[in-house]
């Protein structure tokens, strides 16, 4: 996956799909609330009912599939 692609999604409600076949599902951002990480590095605020909370970080090399979710 490129990088445009995946900048992309970055804001939206997604599910991700990594090379370990685990899942995360929330909301794509860069860095989290408390900082901001380096442009390669990513994160997942996951979403509980309408609440967020603790996520995941990675990097695009994790990624093996990813697709928006409504």
């Amino acid at each position: 996956m490129k990088r445009e692609i995946l900048e992309n999604y970055v804001g939206k409600k997604v599910r991700v799909v990594f090379f370990d076949d685990d899942e995360a599902g929330g909301v794509l951002q860069r860095g989290n609330d408390l900082f901001t990480s380096p442009k390669k590095y990513y994160y997942i605020k996951y979403l509980w009912g309408n609440h967020f909370a603790n996520g995941v970080f990675f990097v695009l090399s994790h990624i093996k599939k990813i697709e928006e979710i409504k």
